[in-house]
This record gives C-alpha cells, structure tokens and sequence, in this order.
C-alpha cells in the first residue's frame, strides 16, 4: 500500500477517534447538567428542612424513612409535612388524631410523629409525641384508653406506682400520681414512666445515663 494511502487512513481515524470523544464530550456535558440540577434541587430541600428543624421553633419531626415518603409524595416543604402528618394519622390509625390547637407543648420540645421504641413495646397508640434536644420523648397517652397492669402482666413485666405526695416529693417527682415500666431489658439503659397529672397522661422515655440528673428539669417543664 503507498505511503500517502497509509497516511491519509491514518488521518482519518484519527478524525473518527476525534469526532467520537467530542461527541462523548456533549453527551456528558448534557447529562451532567442535569444530574447537577437535580442534586442541587435535592439539597436546596434538605437545606429548607434541616433550616426549619432547628431548635428555634416548634415543627414537626418526621423519621428518616417518613421524610423519604413525604418527599416520594411530593410534599417537601414543612406546611405539607403538618398536613401529611395529620392525614397519614387518620388513614394509617398509626397514631391517636390530635387537633394541633390542642397539644400542649413544653419548653424547649419539639412536636415528632414516628416510631417511638417505647410505644412499640407496650402494642399501643399515643396521641402526640414531643422530643427535647437530650432524646427525652414526652408522649401524650389517652387517659381512659390503656390498662397497664393488664399490659405488664400480660408481657411479663411488672410496675412500681408511687401515689402519695410524700413519696412522690422524696424522689423529687410530681403529679397525681407516677408509674414506672419496668421492662428487663431496658434495665440501665432506658428509663419509661407513666405521669398521670390533672387529666393528662404522659409516657416519659428517658436514656437511663440522664434519668437521675434529669428530674429536676423535667419538672420544671411541667410546673414552672
């Protein structure tokens, strides 16, 4: 074959080889923007929510896994995630229906929706659930729904009750009366007691390590 045949193939697959990586090149550029759009898209709604979920302002906290449904259903902002919470409530029965107008908030707590160990142990519902900054849950419990003697007997637990004022102020507690969940293995390493106080009924679930040096600040929240 002469030399300028060789040559001039040789030109052109290098023009193909060229031709091909700058077509390549466009395609990735293409795809690239929009993979950059939709991850600035889901970050700009990670950023709106972790915003609203500061400390700062009472809103609703979703689980991880709740918040992947939310976002799945299109609901994204913290407006929709109250109005789903309110709606998932009533068609899934996961949680007692409370009129937001209704809760009684405490200082320094966040309104949460989702599975809370505690609960899941005892088989029941709560009507709304808040959570402080030290993992401490404060779950409102319908008053004349659940017998707990029944539910400890029935799985083998037992429970402690304190009733008197004298008993209740020795252990720097409050309310009409307080009753501890004693399940084994929680034991030193977390902390469920009933809070019966005027007409309300609170489940606390408290991390054992805290429990002692925490009562006095539980208290507060309710007294003060």
């Amino acid at each position: 074959m002469p030399i300028q045949e060789k040559k001039l193939i040789r030109l052109s697959m290098i023009v193909l080889l060229l031709s091909l990586l700058m077509v390549y090149l466009l395609l990735f550029q293409i795809k690239g923007d929009e993979l950059k759009n939709t991850w600035e898209e889901k970050t700009d709604i990670t950023k709106q929510i972790t915003t609203s979920l500061s400390w700062e302002e009472t809103t609703i906290m979703p689980l991880d896994d709740e918040l992947v449904l939310l976002e799945n259903k299109g609901k994204t902002t913290i407006s929709d995630i109250e109005t789903s919470w309110e709606e998932d409530a009533t068609e899934n029965n996961e949680s007692d229906t409370t009129s937001l107008s209704n809760i009684h908030m405490l200082s320094g707590t966040k309104l949460f929706y989702g599975k809370i160990e505690g609960i899941e142990k005892l088989g029941i519902l709560y009507q709304y659930a808040l959570l402080d900054s030290t993992g401490t849950f404060f779950i409102n419990i319908d008053n004349t729904k659940y017998n707990f003697e029944d539910i400890a007997r029935a799985l083998g637990w037992n429970l402690y009750k304190m009733t008197t004022e004298e008993e209740l102020a020795i252990n720097k507690l409050f309310g009409d009366k307080v009753v501890y969940v004693n399940i084994p293995e929680y034991k030193e390493k977390i902390v469920l007691m009933l809070i019966y106080i005027d007409d309300e009924l609170r489940l606390l679930q408290i991390d054992y390590q805290i429990y002692h040096s925490s009562k006095t600040y539980i208290k507060s929240l309710f007294i003060d």
